[in-house]
C-alpha cells in the first residue's frame, strides 16, 4: 500500500489509530500535490503569490523590456525611464476594499428549541394574564388594580397593543440574550475586524476566504482566517462545500512552538531527528543544534488535518427477566448483519491528525474530543473550517485581482511606452542653410568665420549672421535656419490618451466610477444618475459582499457552539462595549447556554447617514411633544432600525392616543366648568335678584313704618294738645272752685294700622 492511497473507512473503531490516521494525512496531503484539475489552495499557491505582489505593485517589470524593445544586455537606452509600477491597480483596490468594509451588521440570535419556545409562550401568558385583569379591575375596583402582585416591570408591555408589538418584533428570550453577547464577546477577543478585513481581501483577489475555529486550552473559543496557499481538501463539485470529506493546512511553527504544541507526543531523540529532517528544508538554515537559538531559527511544516469518517456500532436486543426490551452494544468483531436481535447504527465522527510533512511522525490524531454538534442532533458533527467562494465551477475559483493581473501588465507597457517615446522624440528638427553662413568675414583679423563657428554664436549668444544676397544682389536664400515641426506632440499625447485609456478598464473590472472611487465627480450631477452609480457599484462587487456575510455567519453559528461547550467547563466572562456609551459592560454567560439550540442571524447596521436622519426625525417628533425624552433615549440607541421605527411607530401612537385622551378630559373638564360657570352665574343671578327684592321690600317697609310713625306722632301731637287744653281747662276750672288738682292720666294710644288707616 503506498502512501498516496486513502485508508478504508469501513473498519472497526478500535483499528483507527495511529497507522489509520497517518496513512489518512499523507493521502491527502500527496493526492492533493499531485492531481491534476485542482486550481484553488495549494494547488494555485503560486498564481496567489502573483496576484499578492500585483495588487501591491511589486511584480517583475524585467518581463516588460522585451516587449518595448529592450536589450537586457545594453539597456543604457532606457537609463532616463522610471521602471517602477505605477500603483493605479493597488490605489482601486484599495477603493474597492473600502468601500466592502462598510459593510457592517448586528448579530441577532433567537432560541428555536422547544423549552425556550414554552418559555416564551408562559411569559406572554403571565404579561396577558395580568394586563387583563388589571383592565377589569380598573373599570370594576379602580383601588385594587395597583395591588403589587399585578405590577409590572419598566420592560414589559404596557398594555395589550404593545404586548402585541413585543411578541411580533421586541421580545427576546434571556439566553438569546446571552448567545449574542456570546458571539459579541468572541468577536471581540478574536479581533473580528481585522480578520473581516482579511477576508475582504481574499475575496477580492484570490476568489475563496477560509475560516477555521477552535477551543484553546484554556477552553476560550478561537477563530482566524487561513491562508489560502496552505489549505488542502478533497475534490467538491457544490460551491458550498457540502461534498467536503476532509481539508487541512498546512502551518509553519518554528520548533519552540511545535515542541510546545506537540509536548509529550515525541522523545528527545524523535525531536532530534524531527529536527534534522526539517531544518535543511523549507527554507530553513542548516545549523546544528546545539548552536544558541538553534531551535527557534528552524520552522517544522505540520499538516493539520481533519476529516469525516463513518463508525459503525451494534446493538443486540434482549429481554430482561422482568420481561422489558433492552438494547446492549456489541463488540465489532460479534456484530452480526442481517439478524432480526442486532440493531446497526452509522455514526459520522470527527477524526483529526497532525502529521509533519515528510517525516512519519504524527501527533495529537484520533477522534476530536469537542466536535461542533447541535444540541438536539447529536448526530451531526462539524468540521472547524468555513469556506467561501466566487465565481466556482469544478474546482476552480476567480477573484478581481486575478482579472487585474493583465490590466496592470497593460498599464505598465502603455507608461513605459510613453515615457520612451518622451525620451526618444525631439519636438522639433533643425535645418541649416550653409550657403547663407559662408564668408562671413566678422573673424578676428578680417577672417572669416565658418559656418560651425557662426551657429555656435547664434545658439551661445541668440545673435545669427548670415548672407541673404549674392553677388548679383539676388536673395538667394529665406532663412539660414528653420526649427521644422516634428509629429512628438501627435506622438505623446496618442500614447497618453491610450494610458488613460488603460486605466479606465481597471474601474471597468472593479465596478467603480467616478462616484463611487472619488476621483472627478461631477459637482452638477443629479440625484437620481448619482445613486444608479452608486448602485451600479454595489451590484458589482455585491458577490463579495454576500460570500463574506455568508462567512461571518457560519462563524458566528460556530462560536454559539463554541461557547456552549466553554460553559461546561468552567466561567465564561469578559467585557463588551456598552451600547451607545464610552464605557464597557461585563458580561458572563450562563451554564443553562447549552440547554437551548439558536438560529443566529446577521442584521445591516445602521449607517451614520441613516442613524442622523433617524435621529433628526426623532428630534423633530420630540419637538412637537409626540415622545417624551426617555422614548427618545430608548429608540435612538436601538441598533435595529426596523425595531426602532416599530418602536417609535408605536410610542407616537401611543402619545397620541394619550393627547387625545387628555384633550377630551380637558373638553371635558371644559364642559363641566363651563356648566359651573353658568350655574354659577344664574345663583349669583338669582341671589343678586332675591337681594335685590329684600332690599327692596326693606325699603318699602321702612317706608310704611316712617309713614306709621309720622302718622302715629301727628295723632299722638294731637291728643296731646287736646288732653292739655282740656287739663288745664279743668285746672282753671278746680282753681275757680276750690278743688284740689286731679291726678293726671296716661292714656295708651294704640298704633293706626295701615288699613285702618285707608
Amino acid at each position: 500500500m503506498t502512501s498516496s492511497s486513502f485508508p478504508k473507512h469501513n473498519i472497526n473503531p478500535a483499528e483507527k489509530g495511529k497507522d489509520w490516521c497517518l496513512q489518512f494525512a499523507k493521502a491527502a496531503y500527496h493526492s492533493y500535490e499531485t492531481s491534476v484539475g485542482r486550481k484553488m489552495f495549494m494547488g494555485k499557491a503560486r498564481v496567489y503569490d502573483e496576484i499578492k505582489q500585483y495588487m501591491y505593485g511589486r511584480q517583475d517589470t524585467r518581463r516588460y523590456h522585451k516587449a518595448v524593445g529592450v536589450d537586457e544586455e545594453t539597456n543604457t537606452t532606457y537609463a532616463n525611464i522610471d521602471n517602477r509600477v505605477l500603483a493605479i491597480v493597488s490605489k482601486q483596490r484599495r477603493t474597492a476594499l473600502g468601500l466592502l468594509q462598510k459593510s457592517l451588521y448586528n448579530i441577532v440570535a433567537t432560541t428555536i428549541d422547544t423549552q425556550a419556545r414554552n418559555e416564551v409562550d408562559e411569559y406572554y401568558a403571565q404579561v396577558k394574564a395580568k394586563l387583563l385583569l388589571k383592565r377589569a379591575l380598573e373599570e370594576q375596583a379602580p383601588e385594587l388594580a395597583n395591588h403589587p402582585s399585578l405590577m409590572l416591570d419598566a420592560k414589559d408591555p404596557q398594555d395589550l397593543e404593545e404586548l402585541e408589538m413585543q411578541a411580533e418584533y421586541g421580545f427576546k428570550h434571556q439566553m438569546a440574550i446571552e448567545a449574542e453577547d456570546a458571539v459579541n464577546l468572541s468577536f471581540a477577543w478574536n479581533d473580528i475586524a481585522r480578520c473581516r478585513d482579511m477576508v475582504f481581501e481574499k475575496l477580492f483577489d484570490e476568489g475563496v476566504a477560509v475560516y477555521k475555529d477552535w477551543l484553546d486550552k484554556n477552553g476560550k473559543p478561537k477563530f482566524r482566517v487561513c491562508d489560502n496557499r496552505n489549505i488542502v481538501c478533497n475534490y467538491c463539485n457544490y460551491a458550498d462545500f457540502s461534498d467536503l470529506l476532509y481539508i487541512g493546512e498546512v502551518v509553519e511553527k518554528p520548533f519552540h512552538a511545535f515542541t510546545e504544541d506537540a509536548g509529550n507526543a515525541f522523545t528527545e531523540a524523535e525531536y532530534e531527528r524531527i529536527y534534522e529532517s526539517a531544518k535543511a528544508t523549507f527554507g530553513n538554515v542548516n545549523m546544528p543544534a546545539y548552536q544558541q537559538n538553534g531551535y527557534d531559527k528552524c520552522k517544522v511544516q505540520v499538516l493539520e488535518l481533519q476529516w469525516y469518517s463513518v463508525d459503525d456500532y451494534f446493538f443486540e436486543s434482549r429481554v430482561t427477566a422482568a420481561g422489558n426490551l433492552i438494547y446492549v452494544p456489541v463488540k465489532y468483531s460479534d456484530r452480526k448483519y442481517n439478524s432480526r436481535n442486532y440493531d446497526y447504527r452509522p455514526v459520522t465522527m470527527v477524526y483529526k491528525a497532525k502529521w509533519i510533512v515528510g517525516t512519519d511522525f504524527i501527533y495529537d490524531f484520533g477522534k476530536m474530543p469537542n466536535p461542533k454538534r447541535n444540541p438536539n442532533k447529536t448526530g451531526i458533527a462539524k468540521l472547524d473550517y468555513h469556506i467561501e467562494v466566487i465565481n466556482f465551477d469544478r474546482m476552480e475559483c476567480k477573484g478581481i485581482g486575478e482579472d487585474l493581473m493583465t490590466i496592470a501588465d497593460q498599464i505598465h507597457l502603455a507608461w513605459l511606452k510613453w515615457q520612451n517615446i518622451q525620451n526618444s522624440l525631439i519636438p522639433y528638427m533643425i535645418e541649416i542653410d550653409l550657403d547663407a553662413l559662408e564668408n562671413v568675414a566678422l573673424g578676428a583679423g578680417g577672417e572669416k568665420l565658418t559656418a560651425k563657428e557662426v551657429l555656435d554664436m547664434a545658439f551661445q549668444n541668440g545673435i545669427l549672421i548670415t548672407r541673404r544676397q549674392g553677388i548679383s544682389e539676388r536673395n538667394i536664400n529665406y532663412q539660414a535656419v528653420n526649427f521644422i515641426q516634428t509629429n512628438y506632440g501627435e506622438a505623446v499625447a496618442e500614447a497618453w490618451n491610450n494610458l488613460v485609456r488603460v486605466i479606465g478598464m481597471v474601474n471597468e473590472i472593479i465596478g467603480l466610477n467616478e462616484l463611487t472611487d472619488s476621483s472627478t465627480p461631477n459637482p452638477k450631477i443629479l440625484t437620481n444618475p448619482a445613486m444608479m452609480a452608486v448602485e451600479g457599484t454595489k451590484n458589482a462587487l455585491y458577490n463579495i459582499v454576500a460570500a463574506e456575510k455568508r462567512l461571518l455567519l457560519k462563524v458566528a453559528n460556530a462560536m454559539v457552539k463554541r461557547m456552549q461547550q466553554a460553559v461546561k467547563k468552567g466561567k465564561v466572562e469578559g467585557y463588551l462595549p456598552a451600547l451607545g456609551e464610552g464605557t464597557m459592560k461585563f458580561i458572563q454567560l450562563s451554564p443553562d447556554l447549552d440547554l437551548h439550540e439558536f438560529g443566529i442571524f446577521l442584521e445591516d447596521k445602521l449607517t451614520d447617514e441613516k442613524r442622523q436622519l433617524f435621529v433628526q426625525e426623532v428630534f423633530n417628533y420630540k419637538s412637537q411633544g409626540l415622545i417624551d425624552p426617555t422614548d427618545a433615549i430608548l429608540v435612538e440607541n436601538e441598533p435595529n432600525l426596523k425595531r426602532a421605527a416599530q418602536m417609535l411607530a408605536y410610542r407616537i401612537d401611543k402619545r397620541k392616543k394619550q393627547m387625545q385622551k387628555e384633550a377630551m378630559q380637558q373638553q371635558q373638564m371644559n364642559g363641566q366648568i363651563q356648566i359651573q360657570s353658568a350655574q354659577a352665574a344664574e345663583q349669583f343671578k338669582q341671589e343678586t335678584l332675591q337681594l335685590e327684592y329684600q332690599l327692596k321690600a326693606e325699603l318699602l317697609k321702612m317706608e310704611i313704618d316712617g309713614k306709621l310713625m309720622l302718622k302715629q306722632l301727628e295723632v299722638e301731637g294731637k291728643v296731646s294738645v287736646t288732653d292739655k287744653e282740656q287739663t288745664t281747662k279743668e285746672r282753671i276750672k278746680d282753681k275757680e272752685l276750690g278743688l284740689p288738682p286731679a291726678p293726671q292720666q296716661q292714656i295708651q294710644i294704640e298704633p293706626v294700622t295701615e288699613d285702618e288707616e285707608m
